[in-house]
């Protein structure tokens, strides 16, 4: 789902329009945290960045920490992407200010100095750098602030450069600082940490205000549905089914000076992931209709009872507690009713812990996005007692690897 910004700035094709939209992120005081331009010493570590490509562009890393070109300290986290086709639209990493636009150079010159670049500081005074970009290829202009996912450039091969890639660092306190970790959220392992050969997919996006919390929620019911256990999510779904809270959010990202295009991405966003909850609650209507018409009511009403729960507050919830309703009273031997009650019961503590766990782990995102200390301790706990909930429900593994993740 391509952002709005992304349709104007890039899918028109033109880059000088992508950098006035981009200039116009220099209005949103209200939703970036002021950035000092000091150099300060970057913590050696740092919450998670995404991708810098659109959101779903599957990319390749070519070369890792430490490997080839990156063997010295000032490359050492750095990573390339390749093969990537010239005029590759880039986005940020994560929020922060322009500090430096290079884009003059027009091609492969063998020399560091000719590199085009982009750096970007971060609230916590380190720097994310971009790169071998296109000549002529900025979207923004130093002193611009940017928001996590906003377009600022596109890739290229210029400077020194062996083939037309991207090449991202995070250096410590200024552009030419040493280089120090840098983490991705779509990274395969728990650690972050990107390796020569991972094929990853983007999940950057515009996460900012309301419409950060909704992105999460939209990622959360991806994950929700490898569970079969989108209920977990069914409380927060219908608020964001409610008119009044629609009204209430959008006001809030029309607070957000110089943003016009977060309340059309915000509307955008709503609308496919509630779209997505109503086809799948339609779904699971009809198998339960179908189970009622082909199956006995011991094995129907399991289907019936797990649908009520993972889509209560949708439209076809009173069709659902009908079928429910009904399939008990034909439910007649004790044993199998109580077998049923049993399995409801605890499926209702596991949807529980795990809406606990989702809401814990966004609360942290949250946290780290606004510069604050997230509590990654307390969301593993919560996972661990999700876990503990949901043995013998369904595959945990995802959730397995999702309390590792955190734990770490």
């Amino acid at each position: 789902m391509a952002g709005t910004i992304d349709r104007l700035a890039i899918a028109r094709g033109s880059r000088r329009l992508a950098r006035s939209v981009a200039r116009g992120v220099a209005g949103a005081a209200t939703i970036v945290t002021a950035i000092a331009t000091v150099a300060i010493a970057a913590p050696l570590d740092a919450p998670p960045c995404y991708l810098p490509f659109e959101f779903g562009r599957k990319v390749t890393v070519f070369l890792g920490n430490g490997e080839g070109s990156h063997s010295d300290v000032w490359n050492w986290n750095a990573i390339d992407f390749s093969p990537l086709p010239i005029g590759t639209p880039i986005h940020a990493m994560a929020s922060g200010k322009v500090v430096f636009v290079k884009e003059d150079t027009i091609g492969p010159t063998g020399r560091i100095e000719d590199n085009n670049e982009i750096a970007i500081a971060l609230a916590d005074g380190s720097v994310h750098v971009y790169l071998h970009l296109l000549h002529d290829g900025a979207s923004v202009a130093v002193g611009d602030e940017v928001l996590a996912g906003d377009p600022i450039g596109f890739s290229g091969d210029t400077g020194k450069s062996g083939g037309a890639h991207l090449h991202v660092d995070r250096r410590e306190g200024s552009r030419k600082g040493k280089s120090v970790p840098l983490r991705f959220v779509e990274a395969p392992r728990a650690d972050g940490v990107l390796q020569r050969g991972d094929v990853v997919v983007s999940r950057n996006r515009l996460r900012v205000g309301p419409l950060g919390e909704l992105l999460e929620v939209a990622d959360d019911y991806e994950f929700c549905a490898k569970l079969a256990a989108r209920g977990a999510l069914a409380t927060e779904l219908a608020r964001l089914a409610d008119p009044a809270t629609a009204k209430k959010e959008q006001a809030a990202m029309r607070a957000a000076k110089g943003r016009t295009d977060l309340v059309e991405l915000y509307d955008d966003e709503r609308r496919q992931l509630l779209e997505r909850w109503r086809a799948d609650a339609a779904a699971a209507l009809a198998q339960v209709e179908r189970a009622i018409a082909e199956f006995t009511a011991e094995d129907a009403l399991p289907l019936a009872r797990a649908a009520l729960q993972d889509y209560a507050g949708s439209e076809v919830e009173p069709k659902l507690r009908d079928h429910a309703a009904t399939l008990r009273g034909r439910v007649t031997a004790p044993a199998a009713a109580a077998a049923i009650e049993r399995t409801v019961t605890q499926r209702a503590a596991f949807l529980k812990a795990l809406g606990t766990a989702l809401a814990a782990e966004r609360s942290a995102k949250r946290a780290a996005r606004d510069g604050k200390a997230p509590d990654w301790k307390g969301v593993a706990k919560a996972y661990r007692a999700a876990l503990e909930k949901g043995k013998g429900l369904c595959d945990l593994a995802p959730l397995e690897a999702r309390a590792a993740a955190a734990g770490r």
